[in-house]
């Protein structure tokens, strides 16, 4: 197909055309190497040539511009700026760009490089008339190289933003502080909070108006710092933001898979446990792998059933049988799970890497470096201690009572915990490594230490509340989960203590209230009736949701002075240990302590009020819709205590998740005002802005980036296009079909986006075309070359051309139209091309109006530094698409080839015209006129004996016969001489 496309797009393979170079110059001043950045870095205008680029001398780098009046002869210069002190790691992003205006006057785009290896984008204006530069700074938050529109009513500059840096380097960032209350947008902080550290949130930080927390780092927001009551926060008050804050800064994007821990961990565990439960001793780990079942069991409802020991035995002192009088009046179907614990691997765990596709458990004293991590859930069933520090003190040495650092820091032991879905810590549980006896280790103070990385996207498809579904760190059970115990009691049937289980089952129907009689809804526990108060729980009124009234006053409820205990707010079995009392659940954790840093997809809660107006208005949990509970007393931890190690600050591992940040703006050149920018998450690249392309056309413009890590360029590309007004951007992650693919030019022909790259493997320059409808890249053609030199251009009848560097001896230019089989229009040998004796690293060509073309050239003489020429020519013919003669009637051949001493060219015309055949050397130069007369209609031969003009022989070589025909170029054929 994408053959076919350009088959259509050269009209005609015969319509071969031929040219020259003419008029060449020398930009820079001789004796001083320059860089120039291509076609953005020089404009030719009439007679006019302007260029700007780097002049080296030692390590400063000089920005330049050189002029000329008259085709390039001759070139006046003039130094600018100085672009650099040091030589940058990456010349390309300070290399400068030019725009002409219509007035004639000039702005030159450039950054300048800075200590701590910083860009600051500037502009300086030139005015022709006067002959002055006016330099002024447009921008300091630019990471690529400026680059500008090829139209000259855009007066803007296109950058791109970027950076990268360690998550860990914050004691707390969240990307979304988002409650699960769907009415709840932003989690409130509480003043019972403590933050050492620097702090990000990459929506709203809303503080609770009164009672605030402390935050003794940089606080930061994407969006707004404010209180619960719409006031805005004062962050330069130092009794809460001990060093400032800032608002609307740039988003820190976090990675949502792992991949970089996944890639150098030992997988040791089961994948198909349901459960791996690890404890950590020190330099050594144990584990065991649980699996769970479930089965379906009926359990009957009956007309009443007593709630505990103490119902049961007031009714069998009273001389009532509840047994006898009771009646089933219905069957629940419910979910049973066992949990079946076996032992799983032990092992080394100090300086090793984890990595689990099952949910984990996880507890222990850390020694060394140890990083564990889960595709899974992540429940902490105890604290995380590092062995070298006591708990509760700083591992950075941090003393609190002096603000010093003045304690023994811990050099040996760090933690690192990361899961691509949530990381909780844990209520209760039962222990397979101690005969599942109950623990409720993590039901008071809490102290963990380490790197918390909770960063999976979540399930943004099949979910209305996709925030919902990502990761978070919080604590299990963050809203109470009332039920029902078992307990033994008398049985009125035996007189024998019972254990009565399953009570909540035996007392209320878990159907929907829709599909149960009228006469039975009274039974329903979720039945949507009106609220009462329960008393008699030890701890307060507290308000629920109860079943009809009818129940509780039915017989024999109504015959004893009983209260009826608190109804379950969920559906029994979803608390593995209990079920429990209100008793078992309404108590606060007390403190958690966290030691490191804390990342967070989602913020999850660490203490919920029991009075929050944000809760769902209604007792029963609709786990389907993310509706939870009503009124009840506070739950969570009631001081939250996050101090920042230090010491991650210069700790560098790969499994530590990254952030990073890629935005596109454009800024106006004539008020110097940023009137566009665009913040692409997740969707862009991960790795840092490499070089920029920008075009436009009257359908559509693009943003164009190559991804670099480590300073190399990756064959992955971000592309960005509108179609309308230039502001609303689609993204497309581009990933041509070769693995080593360099990025060389990139523009737009009729709405069409087409990319030029170098295929590093095959020693190939490629043409790709992009249609935005399809989004993706469909190749069209590629030639054989050996550099990554190479431009790409439009004819004046939209074929496209490439001009690309072909000797490797001298930098001889070869501009090709066709496939990499067919001749090339021009050779350029320049006249000075001979001194330079190196390859040329860097090319521009423009085919401009008519038949005239303007090329430029900078060679690489010492380690990509060089000199700049530029060359004036034209084609014989670049011609329309009504001067194409009609291909299939004509018809040229040589045979032998090759050949030695004499081949005979054969050709055919369809009428009578005047026929002209010459002989062209591969520089371009004529070497035989062959045929030059009127020749009638028909087949016709002449003889080529390999010799000039002159009837000088000429040398073993490539030549190139060309047929024009009434002063119409029809092919250029090759033919070689071997002799």
């Amino acid at each position: 197909m994408g053959r076919l496309l350009f088959s259509i797009l050269l009209l005609s393979a015969a319509m071969t055309l031929f040219g020259d170079i003419t008029l060449e110059s020398q930009i820079n001043q001789t004796g001083s190497q320059i860089q120039f950045s291509g076609e953005s870095a020089i404009i030719n205008s009439q007679s006019d040539i302007y260029a700007v680029y780097c002049r080296n001398i030692g390590n400063i780098g000089i920005l330049e511009l050189a002029l000329s009046p008259g085709y390039g002869v001759p070139f006046f210069t003039y130094t600018i700026d100085t672009l650099y002190t040091e030589t940058p790691d990456v010349i390309e992003k300070v290399l400068p760009v030019i725009k002409l205006l219509n007035d004639g006057n000039l702005f030159i785009i450039y950054n300048k490089l800075i200590s701590g290896n910083r860009l600051v984008l500037h502009k300086a204006f030139y005015n022709t008339v006067q002959n002055t530069f006016t330099i002024s700074v447009l921008t300091n938050e630019i990471s690529s190289a400026p680059v500008i529109s090829k139209d000259p009513n855009d007066l803007n500059v296109y950058y791109a933003t970027s950076f990268r840096e360690k998550a860990s380097d914050y004691v707390y960032l969240a990307d979304r502080m988002r409650s699960v209350m769907p009415e709840q947008f932003n989690v409130k902080l509480y003043g019972t909070s403590q933050f050492r550290g620097d702090v990000h949130s990459n929506e709203n930080i809303v503080i609770a108006a009164g009672s605030r927390p402390t935050f003794d780092g940089f606080t930061s927001a994407h969006n707004r710092i404010r209180y619960d009551n719409g006031q805005p926060a004062d962050l330069n008050n130092t009794n809460i933001f001990a060093d400032g804050g800032k608002e609307y800064v740039k988003k820190k994007h976090l990675p949502d898979t792992a991949d970089k821990l996944i890639n150098i961990a030992s997988t040791p565990f089961d994948s198909t446990a349901d459960i791996v439960y690890v404890k950590i001793d020190g330099s050594t780990y144990q584990s065991m792998y649980a699996n769970i079942s479930e089965t379906q069991v009926q359990i009957p409802v009956y007309s009443w059933f007593p709630a505990d020991d103490a119902q049961a035995r007031d009714i069998i002192s009273s001389g009532r049988n509840w047994y006898e009088d009771a009646h089933v009046i219905w069957t629940n179907t419910v979910t049973k799970y066992d949990t079946t614990w076996t032992p799983g691997p032990s092992g080394i765990a100090e300086n090793s890497k984890f990595w689990l596709n099952t949910t984990l458990w996880i507890e222990g004293t850390i020694t060394g470096v140890q990083s564990w991590g889960s595709s899974k859930d992540i429940y902490i069933t105890n604290d995380i201690l590092y062995s070298s520090t006591f708990p509760g003190y700083h591992p950075d040495g941090y003393n609190p009572n002096y603000d010093d650092y003045s304690e023994q820091i811990n050099t040996e032991d760090y933690f690192f915990l990361i899961s691509e879905s949530s990381i909780y810590i844990k209520y209760k549980h039962r222990d397979p490594f101690q005969n599942n006896i109950l623990r409720a280790d993590n039901c008071q103070n809490t102290i963990l230490y380490g790197v918390f990385a909770a960063i999976g996207i979540g399930d943004t498809e099949s979910d209305p509340y996709e925030w919902y579904n990502a990761s978070k760190f919080t604590y299990e059970y963050m809203l109470p989960h009332y039920g029902l115990k078992d307990f033994y009691s008398i049985s009125p049937a035996t007189q024998n203590d019972t254990l009565y289980t399953d009570v909540i089952y035996h007392r209320y129907i878990i159907a929907d209230p829709e599909t149960v009689p009228d006469s039975l809804k009274m039974y329903c526990l979720n039945n949507p009736t009106n609220f009462v108060t329960a008393t008699g729980t030890g701890i307060g009124s507290i308000s629920a949701k109860d079943v009809n009234p009818g129940y509780h006053n039915s017989y024999p409820n109504a015959d004893v002075n009983y209260t009826p205990p608190m109804i379950a707010y969920d559906f029994p079995g979803y608390n593995p240990v209990g079920p429990e009392n209100i008793q078992d659940l309404n108590f606060q954790r007390g403190s958690l302590a966290m030691f490191g840093s804390l990342i967070v997809r989602r913020i999850g809660y660490f203490y919920i009020s029991g009075g929050d107006i944000n809760r769902h208005q209604g007792a029963e949990w609709d786990f389907e819709n993310h509706l939870y509970g009503t009124t009840t007393s506070p739950a969570g931890y009631d001081c939250r205590y996050l101090f920042y190690d230090s010491r991650l600050k210069s700790l560098d591992l790969p499994e530590i998740p990254e952030l990073n940040n890629i935005s596109f703006a454009r800024l106006s050149l004539m008020n110097d005002s940023l009137n566009f920018e665009s913040d692409f998450a997740q969707t862009a690249s991960d790795n840092n802005t490499g070089l920029c392309f920008y075009d436009y056309d009257d359908s559509l413009s693009i943003f164009v980036s190559q991804r670099t890590e480590n300073g190399e360029s990756l064959s992955a590309f971000d592309f960005f296009y509108s179609l309308s007004d230039g502001d609303t951007l689609q993204y497309v992650k581009l990933e041509p079909n070769t693995i080593e693919m360099d990025l060389l030019d990139v523009d737009i022909n009729e709405g069409i986006t087409y990319f030029l790259f170098h295929d590093n493997i095959n020693s190939e320059n490629i043409v790709y075309n992009f249609y935005p409808d399809s989004n993706q890249l469909t190749e069209i053609y590629r030639i054989n070359s050996a550099t990554e030199v190479c431009d790409l251009d439009f004819l004046v009848d939209n074929r496209i051309t490439i001009a690309q560097f072909e000797n490797h001896s001298n930098p001889d230019i070869a501009i090709y139209t066709e496939e990499s089989d067919v001749t090339p229009l021009l050779y350029w040998d320049s006249a000075f091309s001979a001194d330079a004796q190196a390859p040329v690293s860097s090319i521009y060509y423009d085919a401009f109006g008519g038949n005239f073309i303007f090329m430029c050239f900078q060679t690489n003489e010492n380690n990509g530094w060089g000199n700049l020429y530029c060359g004036i020519g034209d084609f014989d013919v670049i011609g329309t698409k009504d001067d194409v003669l009609p291909v299939e009637q004509f018809r040229i051949s040589n045979y032998p080839n090759p050949f030695n001493p004499e081949t005979n060219i054969a050709y055919s015309i369809p009428e009578d015209a005047d026929v002209e055949i010459n002989i062209y050397n591969i520089k371009g130069q004529k070497v035989k006129t062959l045929l030059n007369e009127r020749v009638l209609k028909g087949s016709h031969n002449v003889i080529w004996s390999g010799v000039d003009d002159n009837n000088t022989p000429v040398g073993s070589g490539v030549y190139f016969y060309k047929l024009k025909a009434d002063n119409r170029t029809i092919s250029v054929n090759k033919c070689v001489l071997i002799k």
